[in-house]
C-alpha cells in the first residue's frame, strides 16, 4: 500500500451497535476516528469519554476524536467514510452525503 492509499482518518456514520462496534474495533487499530449520528442523544457519552472504553482480551481505550451530529463536520477531511446504518436509512444517508463527497483527483 502506497502512503497515498493509506487509511489514517474514518468517518463513521451511524451509531449503532454495527457503528459503535466498528469505531471500536477501528480505534484500537489506530484509525482517527469521526462518528456521525442524527440522533446526538447516541454520542453524548462517546464524545464526553472521548472514545470508546473496549472490554476483554484485546481491549483498550478507542480515542473518538469527534462525536457529532454534523455531517459535514464528521467527514470534513477523512480519508474513508462508512455508512453503518440499518438498511432503511442507508438511501437517506446517501442523500446526505451525496452533496459533500468529490471524486479522488
Amino acid at each position: 500500500m502506497s502512503e497515498r492509499d493509506r487509511v489514517e482518518t474514518v468517518a463513521i456514520v451511524g451509531a449503532g451497535i454495527g457503528g459503535i462496534y466498528l469505531a471500536a474495533k477501528l480505534g484500537l487499530a489506530g484509525c482517527k476516528l469521526r462518528l456521525h449520528d442524527i440522533d446526538d442523544a447516541r454520542l453524548a457519552d462517546v464524545r464526553a469519554f472521548g472514545g470508546l472504553d473496549v472490554e476483554g482480551e484485546r481491549g483498550g481505550f478507542a480515542a473518538v476524536e469527534r462525536a457529532t451530529n454534523d455531517l459535514r463536520s464528521a467527514i470534513d477531511g477523512a480519508d474513508l467514510i462508512i455508512v453503518v446504518t440499518g438498511g432503511n436509512a442507508q438511501a437517506a444517508a446517501a442523500r446526505s452525503l451525496a452533496p459533500f463527497c468529490r471524486t479522488a483527483s
